[in-house]
C-alpha cells in the first residue's frame, strides 16, 4: 500500500494490495479503471537491474473468482532504460501505451502480471468495453521536467500518463477573472488589463488510486482533455475536490478547470486611457471569482 509508484494503473508485489483485496469494501463498492478496446493504459515499473527478461501476462475474471491468462509479451512494447538510485542501478520499465491491440475477445474485467521469474509484479483491476470507448473523458497529464516519486522517476523524457474517466464535462456560468488596477492620486480607478477565463467541472465517480493520479496531474505543466466530441483542449486545474462516498472507496470528484480566456490590455485601439503622472499611481492587483475580490498590494 505505501510503496507503490503512484500512477493511473498502480502495479504491487502482491495480489493482497490491489484495491478489491485491501480496501475492506465488496468488490461491488469498487470501481474498476477504464481501459479503450485498442490498447492499455500507459505504466511503468522497476526492478534491480537483472539479465533475465520480463514475461507479461493478461489475467482476464472468468467467474467470480477463476481466471484465464494470456501471455502478451511479444504484443506489448515495454521500453527499458537503465537509472542509478543511490548506488543501486535498476531497470526502469515504461510502457507508453501505443501499442495498437487486437479489440477480438478482449472485453472483460483485467490487471496485468509481469514477472521476471523471481519478482512479480501486479497491476490494478482494469475494464475493457468496447460499447465505452466513446463515452469516455481521455485525460492525459505529463511534465516538462523530471518529476520523482520517492526515490523513483514518477516523470522523465517523454513518458506520459494516460488516463480514461467515466464521466462527463459540466458546462456553467462560472468565469475566472483577473484584472489589473490602477488607482491616480485623486482615488480614481483605471483597469488597464481585465482577462477572463470561463470555467469547466469534470463530473466523475473514481476509485481512490484514480485520485492520487489526478492529484498528482495537478502540479503538472501538462494536462490534456479530450471530451466525448472528440475535442481536445490543454487545461489548467482551478480546484480540485473528491468527496468519500461513505462505507466504500468511492470518491465523487469534481475538477474545476478552464481551458482558454480572454484578455483586453491596455494597448487595445478601443481601451479608453487616461494619462496620469507615474508618481501619483499605485498598482493593485485584483482576483475575482464569483463575486469574491482578493486584493495584494
Amino acid at each position: 500500500m505505501f510503496d507503490i509508484i503512484k500512477q493511473p494503473l498502480p502495479f504491487y508485489d502482491s495480489l493482497e494490495k490491489q484495491q478489491v483485496n485491501a480496501s475492506g469494501f465488496i468488490s461491488t463498492q469498487n470501481i474498476f479503471l477504464m481501459s479503450p478496446n485498442d490498447r492499455y493504459i500507459p505504466f511503468q515499473i522497476y526492478r534491480p537491474t537483472a539479465v533475465t527478461n520480463l514475461t507479461v501476462n493478461l489475467v482476464k475474471k472468468t467467474g467470480l473468482v477463476s481466471t484465464s491468462t494470456t501471455v502478451i509479451t511479444s504484443t506489448i512494447t515495454l521500453d527499458k532504460k537503465i537509472i542509478v538510485i543511490g548506488t543501486v542501478e535498476y531497470d526502469y520499465y515504461r510502457y507508453f501505451g501505443n501499442d495498437a491491440l487486437s479489440s477480438n475477445n478482449l472485453e472483460g474485467d483485467y490487471y496485468i502480471h509481469i514477472t521476471d521469474g523471481t519478482l512479480n509484479w501486479y497491476s490494478e483491476w482494469f475494464s475493457i468495453h468496447s460499447t465505452y470507448s466513446d463515452n469516455l473523458v481521455k485525460y492525459e497529464f505529463w511534465n516538462t521536467r523530471d518529476i520523482y516519486a520517492d526515490a523513483y522517476y514518477l516523470f522523465q523524457d517523454d513518458f506520459k500518463f494516460r488516463i480514461w474517466i467515466p464521466g462527463f464535462i459540466k458546462y456553467n456560468s462560472e468565469h475566472e477573472i483577473f484584472e489589473r488596477i490602477v488607482s491616480s492620486f485623486n482615488n480614481e480607478r483605471i483597469k488597464p488589463y481585465q482577462k477572463k477565463a470561463k470555467l469547466y467541472s469534470l463530473i466523475a465517480s473514481i476509485n481512490s488510486f484514480m485520485g492520487d493520479a489526478l492529484e498528482i496531474s495537478e502540479i503538472c505543466d501538462n494536462i490534456w482533455v479530450t471530451n466525448q466530441q472528440s475535442e481536445t483542449k490543454q487545461i489548467t486545474i482551478v480546484d480540485l475536490k473528491m468527496d468519500e462516498v461513505p462505507d466504500s472507496d468511492i470518491m465523487e470528484l469534481n475538477l474545476k478547470f478552464k481551458a482558454g480566456f480572454v484578455e483586453r490590455g491596455n494597448t487595445d485601439a478601443n481601451a479608453a486611457i487616461k494619462q496620469v503622472f507615474l508618481t501619483d499611481i499605485t498598482d493593485e492587483e485584483a482576483y475575482i471569482t464569483d463575486g469574491d475580490t482578493y486584493l495584494t498590494d
